[in-house]
């Protein structure tokens, strides 16, 4: 998974997809030693900004990636406007998970 996302953000820098699972994969799918907090962070950010924040999952993943670097208090923003985001979209399948994640990092914890 790495290489292809590695390659498909080398060839393509803005491909919202790759940026968001390489965020994903370094903030929460890797193996704990593996994760990569900071980059998971620029990767995300870069994603929300093409998305102009308006995607749960973008905005899911770019909390999990201030939680992974231990920045809980951005974590818990971000999760707050992606529950926000859900909401207004009435996109339940979301909702459950974007609670519990806030209930996560709110306790200081980042996904498991």
């Amino acid at each position: 998974m790495i290489s292809w996302s590695g390659l498909e953000i080398t060839a393509q820098p803005n491909h919202i997809g790759a940026l968001n699972n390489l965020a994903w994969h370094y903030a929460v799918a890797a193996p704990t030693a593996e994760r990569k907090g900071a980059r998971a962070v620029e990767l995300a950010k870069r994603a929300e900004r093409l998305t102009n924040g308006a995607d749960t999952s973008i905005l899911d993943t770019l909390a999990a990636a201030h939680a992974a670097n231990s920045d809980f208090a951005a974590a818990v923003e971000v999760t707050k406007r992606a529950i926000e985001l859900a909401r207004r979209n009435n996109d339940r399948a979301s909702l459950k998970s974007l609670e519990d994640h806030l209930r996560l990092y709110q306790s200081r914890q980042p996904l498991p």
